[in-house]
């Protein structure tokens, strides 16, 4: 029972009756909404809260543009460079063939004779 009675309580002092005061002053007084203050609230808010959606959608369209170009840049380079990395073993082994074979064409000749005849 102590309960119920101090919720009670606090419901009165919340939320008072109409010709109830506490201290002599209305805790909450019925305000009427008037027409002119409704129609200068929306004039102001909602410029307001359309500037601030369109400055917002900008700037993450702004920053999305900046990342992905970044991350583009980036991707390239790593591609490109896995590319090199793929391709570099042949290259080189076809760089040092056409070597071996430039400057030393008579060994080749020889090489490949003596297997020719070791097989046969």
């Amino acid at each position: 029972m102590i309960g119920v009675n101090y919720c009670k309580r606090i419901i009165k002092i919340l939320f008072p009756t109409k010709n109830q005061h506490l201290g002599g002053l209305a805790i909450v007084k019925r305000v009427k909404l008037r027409v002119g203050i409704a129609l200068a609230f929306s004039i102001a808010m909602v410029p307001l809260t359309l500037v601030m959606v369109g400055y917002l959608y900008w700037s993450n369209a702004k920053l999305i543009v900046q990342s992905t170009s970044n991350v583009m840049q980036r991707s390239t380079a790593i591609i490109s460079k896995d590319i090199q990395n793929l391709f570099f073993p042949v290259v080189q082994l076809l760089q040092s063939a056409s070597e071996i074979v430039r400057t030393d064409q008579g060994t080749l000749k020889k090489v490949k004779a003596s297997v020719f005849s070791i097989n046969s």
